[in-house]
């Protein structure tokens, strides 16, 4: 019997076409709570599985479909508000609704009144103000001056009792704000690390005097006990002449 030559094999076997990678899911948005905030995570979630699964290469058609099947029944209710067609809509377009939908219009002059007029407060730490800072800055658009602006008012807005960190940090014009900050609290931490050992050398002081006043003050006893047996001897002497 005869049997098939390795060429009429390999001829006979068919490699199956190169497929997507799919797998893993995408939870409906949550409709409850901060929309804003869901959105966006939700938003992130389907960008990393449509580029896991490969499926950002697909045509417009198809990701619309994949965006609206993966967000859930609440949020094919609010796309049928848009009054768009599922089958012309193209797939910038959905997102940009949906950003409108859920993101609510932001006033830029109020954000950065927000911004400018934001103060260091007696209890806040460097990092917690810093950080207060560059959230309100997240809102007002500064585009490249963002850090800048930051380092600014983080440097002109410290409270009263951080005066001397101005002097240091405001002549340090090249550093970037993590830089300013970084170098803020090394000042911090040098100033009470010098301060603890200013106190320890005042208390070791302290503890010196403390000992010669009592090494006086036993010498001075020694002396008037000295002077006391000498005036008893005295006295026993003059009384034992005739």
């Amino acid at each position: 019997m005869a049997t098939p030559s390795s060429n009429s094999v390999s001829e006979n076997m068919t490699t199956p076409p190169s497929a997507p990678l799919y797998g893993g899911n995408v939870p409906p948005m949550s409709m409850s709570g901060n929309l804003c905030v869901n959105w966006k995570k939700w938003y992130q979630s389907f960008k990393l599985f449509m580029r896991a699964s490969r499926l950002d290469i697909e045509d417009d058609s198809r990701k619309v479909a994949m965006c609206l099947h993966f967000m859930g029944d609440k949020g094919l209710e609010i796309f049928n508000s848009f009054q768009k067609d599922e089958e012309k809509v193209t797939y910038k377009e959905l997102i940009l609704l949906f950003e409108d939908y859920f993101v609510p219009k932001q006033n830029l002059t109020y954000e950065s009144f927000k911004f400018f007029t934001c103060k260091q407060t007696e209890t806040e730490t460097l990092e917690e103000f810093a950080c207060k800072l560059q959230n309100h800055s997240q809102n007002c658009q500064f585009g490249e001056l963002q850090d800048r602006l930051v380092k600014i008012m983080f440097i002109c807005n410290l409270h009263s009792k951080y005066a001397f960190l101005q002097e240091k940090l405001l002549p340090k014009d090249d550093l970037k704000m993590d830089e300013t900050l970084k170098l803020a609290i090394t000042i911090i931490q040098s100033r009470i690390q010098a301060s603890t050992l200013q106190v320890s050398h005042n208390i070791e002081i302290s503890h010196k005097v403390e000992i010669i006043h009592k090494i006086v003050k036993i010498i001075q006893i020694v002396i008037l006990l000295r002077k006391n047996v000498q005036d008893v001897d005295n006295f026993i002497v003059s009384d034992a002449l005739p």
